[in-house]
């Protein structure tokens, strides 16, 4: 049904435009007809007129005894008189003498002005009915008449394009279904490539799951090939990460079935392995670290450190086990005055990073063990390095 209203509309606009640009093609409009069209209907519309007028400044210029060119005439002859007397007048002279030629020049152009003006009521009604016309036309197609040139090739131009849109949508069709041949191959080698990878990689997330306390933890990455309508630039596989964190349970999605500080611990994971591929100058772990803590704090502190070996790593913590691993100790403070909200990042000495540490063990009271507590804690680090 929808393929044969879409029919009828085409065929519709089709014939539209057909008999806009056979009309269109029959007044022949040209870009600056309308302009030129017009200063030739004030020429005809008014030669009476102009005809008088030039008639008049011909008298005025030559033809009269009293002409301006009769006047400078008179005028530059008194000057030669006066030249015997005062040679300085020569400029003056001169100019009168250029004034001469000029007005002769004139004139002459205005005697041909006015052999070539001639009334013509006819040509005149022509000129009026072709601007009519034009007007006419360009009404109906809610344009400027200035603007029909433009416009008819428009017309031209889309009707070609309904005219061919049949042939164009054959070749677009073959062109559709060879790009999807080629995407299909290439989503297909695609699939290969991450079923090889998924198995690679999910035991190699397994591994690090057990380094991370979770010593009975399964992982894999489930790649399945799936039919889509459209094709997608990640290709034609669903992934899905599968995981069993307790030994006899079956493998489920990651996110049914993992908590807080499991899902904290597989992505640190994930991250880590994937880093070694990525050749990533900077890791930025935000947190990775929640809900967990005690000797898996410990465990992720120690692996977060033996990433910062091979790349820079941030991470943001709120465990000491984390933080007294980093060979840098950032602390961040926010601040409200007058209303105004500051952060501040402190860089920590080795007293400061112990006053912190030591806050962090043991809250806002810090007592002489808990501050023996973050020097062992930082002197195993610095032990370790």
């Amino acid at each position: 049904m929808m393929k044969a209203g879409t029919e009828v509309i085409r065929k519709y606009d089709l014939s539209n435009l057909r008999f806009a640009a056979s009309v269109g093609e029959a007044l022949n409009p040209e870009a600056a007809e309308i302009k030129a069209l017009a200063e030739e209907h004030t020429r005809l519309a008014n030669v009476s007129k102009i005809l008088e007028s030039c008639q008049q400044l011909l008298n005025q210029f030559s033809e009269d005894d009293q002409s301006v060119l009769n006047q400078i005439n008179h005028g530059a002859h008194e000057l030669q008189d006066l030249l015997r007397f005062d040679p300085s007048l020569a400029t003056v002279s001169e100019l009168l003498e250029n004034a001469s030629i000029q007005i002769n020049e004139a004139t002459t152009e205005l005697r041909h002005y006015l052999d070539s003006l001639e009334l013509d009521p006819g040509r005149l009604k022509t000129v009026e009915e072709r601007i009519s016309a034009l007007h006419d036309i360009a009404r109906k197609h809610k344009v400027r008449p200035e603007a029909l040139a433009t416009h008819l090739e428009t017309l031209k131009t889309e009707l070609k394009n309904l005219e061919d849109s049949e042939q164009h949508l054959v070749d677009l069709g073959r062109k559709r279904d060879l790009a999807l041949q080629v995407y299909r191959k290439a989503a297909a080698e695609l699939h290969e490539h991450r079923e090889m990878t998924a198995t690679k990689l999910g035991k190699a997330i397994e591994a690090k799951l057990k380094e991370l306390g979770m010593p009975g933890g399964r992982f894999r990455i489930d790649v399945q090939a799936i039919e889509k309508d459209t094709p997608h630039r990640d290709g034609m596989d669903r992934i899905e990460y599968l995981v069993s964190v307790n030994p006899g349970q079956p493998l489920q999605p990651l996110n049914k079935v993992a908590s807080g500080g499991e899902l904290s611990r597989i992505s640190l994971a994930i991250q880590v392995i994937g880093s070694k591929d990525k050749g990533l100058p900077t890791l930025i772990f935000d947190e990775v670290d929640s809900g967990i803590g005690g000797g898996v704090a410990e465990i992720v502190g120690k692996l977060l450190h033996s990433l910062a070996g091979n790349h820079q790593v941030f991470c943001v913590t709120h465990l000491p086990q984390v933080a007294s691993q980093g060979h840098h100790h950032l602390q961040v403070n926010k601040s409200t005055h007058a209303q105004t909200t500051l952060t501040q990042v402190i860089n920590l000495n080795k007293d400061e990073r112990i006053e912190e540490i030591a806050r962090m063990l043991g809250g806002l009271k810090i007592t002489e063990q808990t501050r023996a507590h973050a020097r062992e804690m930082l002197k195993t680090v610095t032990s370790d390095k």
